[in-house]
């Protein structure tokens, strides 16, 4: 168990007694293993957190969390790697992140927190001391008897960001999105995210690689108007390039990006 961290790190507003009986870890080897055979063919950026134990279930043998060090020198560490790979300005930023998102769900049902996923850009400190940034993705999947987080499913990518921040966090069901603001310590909800069916189009086709100019074609329409609906795509997306929206969508909303 790390001392590295404080310790309301990761740890619910309301602290309660687990029911550890009841948290049975050797039905969900099963888990880990799925991932790790995924891994062998197909590398992943994935890793496991487990909010009760501190610690990391899974973590990719070859992903870029690992910023140099070794899977086992990770899992050894538990939540105390963060204080590795993280500066100390960052990982209060972090913790910041991590207590606003628990608040944020001390009212919400179950079953909107089953749906939720927190998104932001984090930066990371290799080993050899360099940094790079990263979109991470946190998607809570098991929850204790008491409705708290027990395990996330978190997935990270390289990010053309360079501070820490973006931070999100979606029910798509519901379709609501709330953006923190370390600003005002708030959460601030977002327009629901809606597309028209021409804008659904482009996205899919751009997605595709397909040209402006045989989209024009396709839609019976001039160049300026494709590159008018690319506008509204990337304002509703929040976006700077049509690029960055493809990325954002394919990352957070890939039903978007695919022929229903």
């Amino acid at each position: 168990m790390n001392t590295f961290l404080p310790k309301q790190f990761f740890a619910p507003i309301k602290p309660v007694l687990v029911n550890e009986k009841a948290m049975d870890y050797d039905n969900l080897k099963c888990v880990t293993l799925f991932l790790d055979k995924i891994n062998d063919f197909l590398p992943q950026n994935s890793h496991i957190t487990d909010d009760h134990q501190r610690n990391f279930m899974f973590i990719s043998k070859r992903s870029i969390f690992l910023c140099g060090y070794t899977e086992e020198e990770a899992m050894e560490m538990g939540y105390g790697f963060y204080s590795k790979i993280l500066t100390p300005e960052n990982l209060k930023k972090l913790i910041e992140i991590n207590n606003a998102v628990l608040e944020l769900f001390q009212d919400i049902p179950i079953e909107k927190k089953i749906d939720s996923s927190i998104v932001y850009d984090l930066i990371l400190q290799r080993k050899d001391g360099s940094s790079f940034c990263i979109d991470h993705k946190l998607k809570p999947f098991l929850f204790t008897e008491e409705n708290n987080i027990w395990l996330s499913i978190c997935c990270v990518r390289p990010s053309s960001n360079n501070k820490i921040g973006n931070v999100k966090c979606i029910f798509k069901k519901a379709n609501e999105c709330f953006s923190y603001s370390f600003k005002d310590k708030k959460w601030h909800q977002q327009a629901p995210l809606v597309f028209s069916e021409t804008e659904k189009l482009i996205i899919i086709e751009t997605d595709k690689g397909t040209l402006e100019k045989q989209l024009a074609d396709q839609l019976g329409c001039s160049r300026s108007n494709i590159r008018y609906y690319k506008s509204t795509i990337i304002k509703k997306t929040g976006t700077k390039t049509m690029r960055e929206a493809i990325l954002f969508l394919n990352w957070h909303y890939p039903e978007f990006c695919t022929e229903r």
